[in-house]
Parts: C-alpha cells; structure tokens; sequence
C-alpha cells in the first residue's frame, strides 16, 4: 500500500515535470530565466549546466512570452553577465544552434554569447546586423545577417551549423549564409551569456530564453514561435491531477478500511 502511493505522488510529480519544460533530445542547454530572483540561473536541460550572474544583472518582468512567474535578464552594458562552467555536454563537434531572445537598448558591438573561441552570437558594430560564428579547424568562421533589428523590441536570433553550411536567422527566417566544411574546434572553456568569452563587449538590453542545441535545427523547430517553457491549459492539467488525487484517496480509504 505504501509503495502504491508512494507510485501515484511520484506520478503527479513526473507530470508537473514533464508539461514545465519542451526540452528537445538535441537540447544541451536551455535557460529560460525564470528564477525571478538570486545570482543562479538554472539549465532546464539535463545537464545540469547552471550558470551564475555576475555584476548585477536584473531580474525584469519585460519579456517576449506572457505567463504567470515568466522573467528575463536585463543587462547594463558595463560589467554584467552569466557564467556558465566548462561542460562536455557543451562541447558541440559536428552541428549546433545557438538561440535567444534580446531586446537591445542601444547600438554597437555587443555579444549575446560566447561559448569561447568555439560558436556563438553577437551584434556587429552600431549597425544592428547579428551575427554568428563559429571555430573550424583553426579559422573563425562568421555569417552576417542582411537584415538590421531594431531597439527596443523583442526579436528572436538563431545561428545553425550543420558541418556544411553556417547559417543566420531573424525571428525564425533564414537571412544569409556561408558555406564551409569541417568539425567545430570545441574546446574545454566556460560559455559566457551577455559578454565576450576573453571580456568586453557587454550586451546592453534584456535577454531570455537562450538554447543550444547539438544539431541544427530548422526554422520550424527554432523557439520563436512559442515559448520553450510550456504552460500546460488548465483544464488539462487540472484533470489529469484530480484523476491521480482521486486514486490516492480511494486507496487510503482501502487501507483504512
């Protein structure tokens, strides 16, 4: 009997698990920033690849997705910025997206992230053009938008590279693209969110929901269009609870029986 209901609380769990987050098997790496609070943002992937804030990024309610206890990280352009620690999970050789959100603030050059000397993101001077980027053999490879963004407005970027072809993406359309071959030149470094892997370049606006991926993937799977933080309709989510409640309490009522 213990063992029963012990199975049923652990059920309940697993589902409120399972609809919290659309994690992808590809996905090595997922911060949705949605702690609200403190100096850690957490990895909802399953690697377990937390990263800590330093220098005083804020917590703010300004995001591209509405739900309850969703937040993003704001940065200051001067001194803020996540530090992720070396992980083999990160350690991408054949294929990879790197993914985000930003609201910039300002113009010139800025990184959104930097997964050091190996793949990442930033913005190309004052002229708003993102870019990607991407180490191969002993060369850094780069592929630069046509399209600017804007300031102040929300807009989601992505860069692919799938071992041929390194690619640039502005809300899920594919802007430009150079061709290459060979293995990403991984290395053991930390990943940087928000500055450059060596220091400077310090992003200057909000940031939210980055993702990488060890494949790349394509405009229909890219998070921007819904949030990678699934919110369950609480219809549904009511249901399946109750159902499992239910089961609980007729089980307690045998053993008291």
């Amino acid at each position: 009997m213990r063992n029963t209901k012990i199975a049923l609380i652990t059920a309940i769990l697993a589902i409120f698990g399972f609809y919290g987050i659309n994690a992808k098997a590809s996905t090595v790496g997922l911060w949705l920033f949605d702690e609200g609070t403190g100096n850690t943002v957490r990895d909802s992937s399953v690697n377990n690849n937390n990263g800590t804030i330093y220098g005083g990024a804020t917590w703010s309610t300004d995001t591209p997705f509405s739900y309850p206890g969703n937040y993003a990280l704001s940065f200051d352009g001067s001194n803020d910025y996540i530090k992720i620690p070396p992980s083999s999970s990160l350690n991408l050789t054949n294929a990879f997206t790197f993914e985000a959100w930003v609201k910039l603030k300002s113009t010139g050059f800025r990184y959104i992230g930097d997964k050091y000397h190996t793949y990442g993101l930033k913005i190309q001077d004052n002229k708003l053009y993102p870019r990607g980027f991407v180490k191969v053999g002993r060369k850094i490879y780069e592929v630069t938008s046509s399209k600017q963004i804007a300031l102040n407005t929300w807009v989601h970027l992505a860069t692919t590279y799938n071992g041929e072809v390194l690619k640039i993406y502005v809300n899920g359309e594919p802007t430009e693209k150079v061709f290459l071959t060979g293995n990403i030149s991984s290395t053991g470094s930390s990943l940087f969110i928000g500055r450059y892997g060596g220091g400077g370049y310090n992003f200057f606006g909000l940031i939210d929901e980055v993702r990488i991926s060890d494949e790349a993937l394509s405009p229909e799977q890219l998070g921007c269009h819904k949030s990678l933080a699934v919110i369950p309709e609480p219809t549904s989510l009511s249901l399946l609870t109750i159902g499992l409640l239910g089961l609980l309490r007729k089980y307690s009522r045998r053993k008291s029986a």
